[in-house]
């Protein structure tokens, strides 16, 4: 048996942890830029097609705005895994400053102010309105009316809204009473491992 060398502490440069944060907060930028803008197209389009093309049965319409909506939920589940990084990187780049009146704390603050945030959602919102607002014309206006399909495209369309505002509390409000409450019951249902049971032989 051989002992475990020791291993000396890593210390950076809080200049160059801020370059790093800086740099990665714009890199997190850009894949935010890139997953909205080509993701809002790809969905512009297929909805504009599943509206415009009449001559599909109204089964087919509801289907296809139904995957619409759950290409949206993806969507928006990959739009703030990035930006839970990116937060995560712009509050260790304000710790490195030290005040919030340099460069990170003040563009923070300003995007704060501007509700930017709230304001993709809405247009989540709003897609996923227009998604199911197709669907239930093309239910509607056949004869006889499928009831349950109504009643499932209904429950299709506040889950994926549920499911978007949950998101949205985890990762922009994560000290929130719903959010402590679900890492809480999240916990329960999977407990951290023991840390005794992650350790290496000696």
């Amino acid at each position: 048996m051989h002992a475990a060398s020791a291993v000396p502490d890593f210390v950076l440069d809080p200049t160059t942890e801020w370059q790093e944060c800086r740099q990665t907060i714009a890199r997190f930028d850009g894949f935010l830029a890139n997953t909205r803008m080509y993701g809002f197209t790809l969905v512009t389009v297929l909805l504009t097609a599943n509206a415009l093309v009449t001559t599909n049965p109204a089964v087919d319409r509801a289907a296809a705005s139904i995957v619409v909506m759950a290409l949206l939920l993806a969507l928006f589940m990959i739009d703030n895994f990035y930006w839970a990084l990116l937060l995560a990187a712009v509050g260790r780049a304000i710790e490195i400053e030290a005040t919030a009146t340099h460069i990170s704390g003040v563009l923070s603050a300003r995007a704060g102010l501007s509700h930017s945030t709230a304001l993709v959602l809405t247009v989540y919102d709003l897609f996923v309105l227009v998604a199911a607002g197709i669907a239930f014309v093309a239910v509607l206006t056949t004869s006889p009316v499928a009831v349950g399909g109504l009643v499932a495209l209904s429950a299709a369309v506040l889950v994926e809204l549920a499911a978007m505002h949950a998101i949205y509390e985890l990762v922009e409000r994560p000290r929130s009473t719903f959010s402590k409450g679900f890492w809480k019951a999240m916990s329960r249902i999977r407990p951290a491992p023991d840390s005794s049971s992650v350790k290496g032989s000696a």
